[in-house]
């Protein structure tokens, strides 16, 4: 099955865009979106009684995916013509904000690793997909178990989007002087640019590499920072069994500013030393 950090495969196929005669149909294909994210879903079958429900909940969140510049894609096995026969006399489907692609030779889903060895079809598959066609993110549920369409892709995109970004657009770097953005740009590189760069550096791409234990110092200042990165950090750890210490300072930015700040951080630090690393 293909997987995050691997290209979506190339496709060409026919779609239902409108109920209104003599517009029902467009040939789609991965260049259809140009500098747009896509959230593509699968589910087994049309005339089901989940399938209905879960696509009905991505057309009302669609308006959400397209905030964040993505396109939301439906596809199944069944032809267009099936497809269409379903949003005319399916209520919930009839005014689908999204195109319905009919992957009837299966050639897609075969690429992509989702049918279902015994059953043939597709199973429950949703894949996030960046404008440059790089998979970012997958889930996969049973062809009986239905999709919580609620945030989860949704938050996917934008929390890639926001870590992604130069180093000059969070809160409190906004004021930084052009000469410190470009320096900061020198060391870190441009992760729009470079991404592999970013990977480098960025903790939150490397966590695997850390060791414990660990203690992680961060202010609360610039909420994307301590959102995206340190709370990211933390319970990527966390998840991997190696909880770090934490220590937070409300308010404060990208460094220990003042004096009550280093009457808290430095105690708390001596502490940790003492009890993990056996410093006297």
């Amino acid at each position: 099955m293909r997987s995050v950090g691997e290209t979506f495969p190339d496709f060409s196929l026919q779609a239902v865009v409108s109920t209104e005669p003599g517009k029902e149909f467009k040939t789609l294909d991965q260049r259809s979106y140009p500098g747009k994210w896509k959230v593509v879903f699968y589910w087994p079958m049309d005339f089901t009684f989940v399938c209905p429900t879960e696509i009905a909940e991505f057309g009302e969140r669609n308006a959400d995916f397209a905030k964040r510049g993505a396109q939301v894609l439906g596809v199944s096995t069944d032809t267009h013509y099936v497809h269409l026969a379903w949003r005319i006399h399916e209520p919930s489907l009839k005014e689908l904000p999204f195109p319905m692609l009919a992957d009837t030779k299966r050639e897609l889903a075969n690429a992509l690793g989702v049918i279902h060895p015994a059953e043939g079809v597709a199973v429950r598959a949703t894949f996030i997909v960046d404008p440059e066609g790089v998979i970012r993110h997958v889930t996969v549920n049973d062809l009986s178990v239905g999709r919580n369409v609620s945030a989860r892709p949704v938050n996917g995109i934008a929390a890639y989007s926001a870590m992604v970004r130069p180093a000059n657009v969070t809160a409190s770097d906004s004021g930084r002087s052009k000469t410190g953005r470009d320096a900061l740009l020198k060391i870190m590189g441009d992760p729009r640019k470079d991404e592999a760069a970013f990977e480098r550096i960025s903790p939150a791409y490397r966590y695997r590499e850390l060791r414990a234990p660990l203690l992680l110092v961060h202010g609360t200042e610039d909420p994307r920072v301590d959102y995206e990165h340190t709370r990211r950090l933390v319970r990527l750890l966390s998840m991997d069994g190696r909880p770090p210490n934490l220590i937070t300072l409300e308010g404060a930015g990208h460094g220990i500013a003042d004096a009550a700040q280093r009457k808290q951080v430095w105690p708390a630090v001596a502490r940790f030393l003492q009890d993990h690393l056996g410093v006297p």
